[in-house]
Formats: C-alpha cells, structure tokens, sequence
C-alpha cells in the first residue's frame, strides 16, 4: 500500500469569498477614487488628487504659441523674383556678314529658359556682364557654327545677360528666339 504525504486543499468559505471579493472592491474604489478619477478626468472628490499633483496629469497641456511664420529658402528648390514671369516670342533679322546683340537683364540667381533657331550657321557667344563690372564679359558657351540652341541659365550674378550673333554667310537671315523666366527685356543692339 502507498499512503501520500499530500495535505487536503481546502477551500474558503462562502463567508470567507464573499469578505474577500468586498475587500477587492474597496481597494478598487480606492484606487478609482483616488487616483483614476483626478489624473484621468479631472475629478477629485477627495482633494487627493491636488494634493499630489494628480490633476495636473489630466489638463490638456496647450501647445506653445506658435512662432510667427518665417520664410524659410531653399535656395535650391525654391525662389521668388523680383520681377514678374514673362514670355517673349521675338524674330530678329540679321544682314549678310552681319552681328548683334541680343540681351535680358536679370537678377542674380534669376532663371531664363530659351530657344533659338536659324535657317543659317552663326557664330554665337552665350555670356553676361554683371552691373558691377561692366565691360567684363563672362562667356557661358561659344560656338563656332550653330543653327539652333536650348537650355536655361540661372544668372550667377546681375547684369546683363544675352547672345551675340554674328551671320558669316552672304544671306540675309532671322534667328527665331523663345525666351520665358524672370528677367526685363532689353531690345537688341549691333555689336560693336
């Protein structure tokens, strides 16, 4: 015969449950009451919640006033001008053996878009004068023979910025020029 060492569980009481589970209950009110109820919803019955700065966790915190909007520029994203967009659609006739000018004045960091074209080979100097120094010209492309040019410039400085054409052949021509951005328009000279 086995015989066990094992001690009979025994269980409460119904009394013994029931003073149990009100005992829960109070401890829960407590909780409820004192500490629930004034950092969550701003109820403090029992002035616990002041006391220890429970309340306080319930206020809405407001947000700091914000600061008055500044612009902020990227200079590599985003730019404002001076002047206004515009667009200009321009035919320039230039003589047999002939050359001219044809030039914007921008802004430093002023963008220009543009498009030219001609029936002839010219030759082309794509440059700009700053206003600082004028006389001094800064070359941007030289072509010897072209009847055609596209692209953009962001003016490194302002000044005076443009073509200077020059028809090497014995046929009088006109250089079509598209031109958009932000610059003031300057009517063509002859060269020089």
């Amino acid at each position: 015969m086995s015989t066990s060492n094992a001690t009979p569980v025994m269980l409460p009481s119904r009394s013994g449950l029931l003073l149990r589970l009100g005992g829960a209950l109070v401890v829960a009110a407590i909780i409820l009451v004192g500490f629930v109820l004034p950092a969550e919803y701003q109820i403090d019955p029992t002035g616990f919640g002041k006391l220890t700065g429970l309340v306080k966790m319930s206020q809405t915190q407001a947000a700091p006033p914000a600061a008055a909007a500044t612009p902020v520029m990227n200079t590599t994203a985003a730019h404002t001008y001076p002047v206004p967009f515009r667009t200009d659609d321009v035919d320039i006739p230039i003589g047999k053996d002939g050359e001219l000018e044809y030039k914007v004045h921008m802004q430093e960091g002023g963008t220009l878009v543009y498009s030219w074209k001609c029936p002839q080979s010219l030759y082309i100097d794509f440059h700009g004068e700053s206003d600082k120094e004028p006389g001094k010209a800064t070359s941007y492309t030289v072509t010897q023979e072209a009847k055609e040019g596209h692209g953009s410039l962001i003016a490194p400085f302002t000044g005076i910025h443009g073509w200077f054409f020059q028809n090497q052949t014995d046929i009088v021509t006109v250089i079509h020029v598209k031109m958009s951005g932000f610059y003031e328009l300057i009517k063509e000279k002859p060269a020089k």
